[in-house]
């Protein structure tokens, strides 16, 4: 007798599936007819043995603009705008709401380490017998616009008021025959050791520069305004030494779209208020670019501000523009730490001696280290004993060697 296997195969493998299709069809049915009848008493029972809590969390603290602005300098796009009225309101909320919907702030365990940066600003106290001598805290009204690229610095409408007249430094010219100096000194911001030296330790009828790319860049220009330097801020711009020597992101280029630098241009100047106008670093080839320098100069004088080139061997375009327009412009005669032997700061501070009484008047630029530091302040404490006046960046414009 033969079987025949593949029928017998066929008849298992269709009884076997109905047979597994009915059980679970079952299955559900009464999974269905249990959760009808008994799922909400069940619900309720898993509930009342759950621990439950409600917790109000209560806002201890505000944070104020200057703070939210040294969380958000690092933001590559500009400052931030805090809404002070939103952050001050410590409504409580309902009985019955688990969480609230505000800011909150958690305070830490006393052994839970707490994280401040390098250049933390609120960790700079201000001398106060130093701040007798403060210019009046940035922005001025009139002197600002908010726009799309940021708050940038205008020229008051109503009575003509420019931003480096605003925020330049008092200074009453020496009689006839005496000469002055300006020193400046540069990446306020950068280090928060060297910053702070800055603030509490040098005179403050010598101008510093603030690089835009510091943390709260517009913090360290009020904390130098409220020290009684004078502030400017340094515009970054493509060096001999390029890319090689890259001062950033923001780097305004040689042959790039005028509408990129100008970009460029507006971020730096969105950075903070109350500088006088820009400065740049040493050796900058953009400077000697015309047809890059042209619009970006005259940008800067259409907003009222003052610029002076690092360049100790300058191009002659920002001075021609200057010129024609009667704008607020200067250039560096003197790096003096470069390079950053006491040998030649000693010898670039006598240089400026020299060039001050031969023309009347002379720039240095120096980097804010601790013994260029040191030997600036010596040399500027010495100056009236040899008939010189220490004066504030701006009174040089017009009046350097071009």
């Amino acid at each position: 007798m033969t079987l025949n296997t593949g029928a017998l195969k066929q008849n298992f493998t269709a009884r076997s599936m109905g047979t597994g299709i009915a059980v679970v069809i079952a299955l559900y049915a009464l999974g269905g007819a249990f959760l009808w009848f008994k799922g909400p008493e069940t619900l309720s029972q898993r509930e009342d043995k759950l621990a439950s809590q409600t917790i109000l969390i209560e806002r201890d603290e505000v944070v104020d603009g200057e703070s939210a602005m040294n969380l958000a300098a690092d933001d590559a796009m500009g400052p931030m705008e805090i809404d002070e009225a939103a952050a001050a309101d410590t409504t409580a909320a309902p009985e019955d709401q688990t969480v609230t919907e505000q800011p909150v702030v958690v305070e830490q365990d006393a052994e839970t380490p707490t994280e401040t940066p390098a250049t933390d600003p609120a960790a700079a106290p201000v001398d106060a017998a130093v701040v007798a001598e403060g210019l009046p805290k940035a922005p001025i009204d009139g002197l600002y616009e908010d726009t799309s690229n940021g708050r940038l610095p205008i020229i008051r409408a109503t009575d003509k008021v420019t931003p480096f007249t605003a925020y330049q430094r008092p200074f009453t010219a020496p009689v006839p025959g005496k000469p002055i100096v300006s020193i400046v000194v540069m990446n306020i911001g950068m280090s928060e050791t060297a910053s702070k030296a800055v603030m509490s330790e040098i005179s403050p009828e010598v101008s510093v520069a603030v690089n835009p790319y510091a943390n709260a860049p517009d913090f360290w220009l009020n904390e130098s305004r409220l020290t009684g330097h004078e502030a400017w801020m340094i515009l970054p711009v493509e060096p001999d030494m390029y890319p090689m020597d890259d001062p950033g992101p923001q780097t305004l280029l040689i042959n790039a779209m005028e509408r990129q630098n100008i970009n460029k241009l507006y971020w730096v100047m969105s950075r903070g208020s109350g500088y006088a106008g820009f400065v740049t670093g040493a050796s900058p080839a953009f400077m000697k670019s015309a047809n890059d320098v042209r619009p970006v100069v005259n940008e800067i004088f259409k907003r009222g501000l003052g610029f002076v080139d690092g360049d100790i061997q300058p191009g002659s375009t920002a001075a021609s523009i200057a010129n024609g327009l009667n704008a607020p412009y200067a250039t560096n005669n003197v790096w003096i730490d470069t390079p950053a032997t006491a040998e030649h700061i000693a010898a670039s501070l006598r240089q400026l001696e020299v060039l001050a009484q031969a023309n009347g008047s002379a720039i240095g630029f120096i980097n804010s280290t601790p013994m260029g530091l040191k030997m600036l302040q010596s040399w500027v404490d010495g100056l009236p004993q040899k008939g010189m006046v220490i004066a504030p960046l701006s009174a040089q414009t017009n009046k350097a060697k071009q």
